[in-house]
């Protein structure tokens, strides 16, 4: 995945219901960079998936994350 000059990511989370294993490595890679070159949202996490990072510890990762 290429961030070249992105300084603001936004993730829409409203129609998603799973995600693997693979799709949180993904999400854990993009924070992890934009927290050195920009800021990352993410917007309508339902309670399900809440759930699932409060479950696999990743809330207190994704805290310094923006949830509209």
């Amino acid at each position: 995945m290429s961030y070249h000059g992105l300084h603001e990511l936004h993730i829409d989370f409203q129609k998603v219901e799973y995600i693997s294993s693979a799709g949180l490595r993904v999400l854990l890679a993009a924070q992890r960079r934009m927290q050195m070159q920009g800021r990352m949202t993410i917007s309508n996490v339902s309670e399900q998936m809440q759930a699932l990072l409060e479950a696999t510890g990743l809330s207190d990762f994704f805290q310094d994350v923006v949830v509209v």
